[in-house]
């Protein structure tokens, strides 16, 4: 099955074979449960979006069977589903008025350093432009193709550039002016 395309997974997957699923789920499951869970927040409801992802993959006949498509179309997918679900959840705070934050996304196996790398880097990712800051998600947590997150993020390929670009690039002065902080502190 690993030799397979994803183009031909797809076919197989709809004709029924099991095997061709798991390949799929194996190639895509992390990196779009990564997106998914940076992007909503919390683990039990990206763990149901990933289901979601993957029976909307599989089942919608859209879907563009052309080599290098099935990729961005999972994270297209993806993207159109926790944007709903992030909005059907701000809808329902405002009903209830109470906006409680979504606990942090931690495992016990994770230790403090890390957590505190990863504390810092939302914290200068929280200082994007959203487009941006969605760039750099599908780029660094989906390993997307500038082409693919043109594709995901509905742009030309050099405004997915441009947006990784200076992402990146604010990212690293955030970090710059962190550590300048500590040396003269």
């Amino acid at each position: 099955m690993r030799d397979r395309t994803d183009e031909a997974l797809i076919i197989a997957v709809r004709r029924g074979e099991i095997r061709a699923f798991d390949e799929l789920y194996r190639r895509y499951a992390d990196r779009v449960f990564g997106y998914l869970i940076r992007y909503v927040q919390d683990r039990a409801e990206a763990e149901d979006l990933l289901q979601e992802v993957f029976m909307t993959v599989l089942r919608d006949d859209a879907l563009d069977l052309r080599a290098g498509q099935v990729g961005g179309w999972f994270f297209t997918v993806a993207r159109n589903r926790a944007l709903s679900r992030v909005r059907r959840r701000r809808t329902e705070a405002r009903h209830l008025e109470t906006a409680e934050p979504a606990p942090p996304v931690e495992t016990p196996e994770v230790n403090a350093e890390r957590r505190e790398l990863v504390a810092r880097v939302e914290l200068a990712v929280e200082g994007l432009p959203q487009p941006q800051a969605e760039a750099l998600m599908l780029k660094v947590v989906g390993g997307l193709t500038y082409a693919q997150i043109a594709h995901v993020q509905e742009v030309p390929e050099g405004t997915a550039k441009s947006r990784l670009h200076h992402a990146i690039r604010a990212v690293r002065a955030f970090f710059a002016r962190e550590t300048e902080g500590e040396i003269q502190g």
